[in-house]
């Protein structure tokens, strides 16, 4: 993946120039941490991974008015599902230090921001450099895993997850 980075035109040129409103941080794999990073007019002018889930049931952990501030200055990991956990830790693997989860990155509890960031969802996934698919096995977002995918694409290369540690 940094060699595609460095390399190839294509791979590190942004198809969109949107930049999503809210980020997750996940650190780097020697000193990993969560938080929501806000774009509040300095422009959050990182490259970042997205991830596509399943919806339903109980979500553990998602962005709400009444918990925003806590979660700007920490995310906890074992509030998070494995459905959120895992791609974090391929996100650090692969060298990116940033994520967008439309759970922790929209205010749920909020009708306006969410309308506004929904609209942007199609630019926020065009915009990011990896997109990370977690399938369902379960009726639950809790159950979706990347360990029972067959694969994870990332751009044009293929990641085989089944015999993988994460």
């Amino acid at each position: 993946m940094n060699d595609c980075r460095r390399n190839h035109l294509m791979c590190h040129s942004r198809s969109s120039s949107l930049q999503p409103t809210r980020l997750v941080y996940v650190g780097s794999t020697f000193a990993p941490q969560f938080r929501l990073c806000i774009d509040k007019n300095a422009r959050l002018d990182e490259n970042y991974v997205t991830l596509s889930h399943c919806w339903g049931g109980n979500v553990p952990k998602k962005l709400l008015t009444e918990n925003m501030a806590s979660m700007i200055h920490s995310i906890e990991p074992t509030e998070l599902s494995k459905t959120f956990r895992e791609p974090i830790t391929v996100t650090r693997e692969l060298g990116f230090q940033y994520i967008w989860i439309d759970s922790l990155c929209i205010i749920q509890d909020d009708q306006h921001d969410w309308q506004r960031e929904s609209i942007l969802m199609c630019q926020i996934y065009t915009g990011g450099s990896c997109n990370i698919c977690a399938t369902v096995r379960g009726m639950e977002a809790r159950d979706c895993s990347l360990r029972e995918s067959q694969h994870l694409w990332c751009s044009k290369l293929n990641f085989n997850l089944v015999n993988s540690v994460i």
